[in-house]
């Protein structure tokens, strides 16, 4: 509640947000209050772990696990902006270039979208490190 209040969610001050939601008025408070300095840059870490049992077959208990670590450039992009904007752009190129063939609402988890996607971020630089171990399941 503190941080809720240090952000200004429960002031009466007018902001002058341009916006007219309630997502561009909190994007407005994040903006104003959240300002990375020049000489910062920011980190961002995934890290995707998934334990997966084979009962039917008799296999060991596997452990996958995803990372990702992207650092930010000082007085450049974001690690967040890298993150997130070069995955929206690279699937609106596909669109625009006709490369996904889907009709209808999809989701980019859909192999024809994630697999090019991935491909293409990964040139890019934004790679996930895997790792698999076999674990005990008991």
């Amino acid at each position: 509640m503190d941080n809720l209040r240090w952000l200004g969610l429960f002031s009466d001050e007018i902001i002058g947000c341009s916006g007219d939601t309630s997502t561009a008025m909190m994007a407005h408070l994040l903006q104003r209050k959240l300002v990375l300095p020049q000489d910062q840059r920011d980190l961002v870490v995934l890290v995707h772990q998934l334990d997966v049992e084979y009962p039917e077959n008799g296999r060991e208990a596997q452990r996958f696990e995803s990372t990702l670590v992207v650092k930010g450039e000082a007085g450049g992009f974001t690690a967040m902006s890298r993150t997130v904007g070069l995955p929206v752009a690279v699937i609106a190129r596909m669109l625009l270039r006709g490369e996904i063939s889907l009709t209808g609402c999809a989701i980019p988890t859909h192999p024809s979208i994630v697999e090019p996607a991935l491909r293409e971020i990964e040139r890019a630089g934004l790679k996930f490190t895997e790792r698999q171990k076999t674990i005990d399941s008991n």
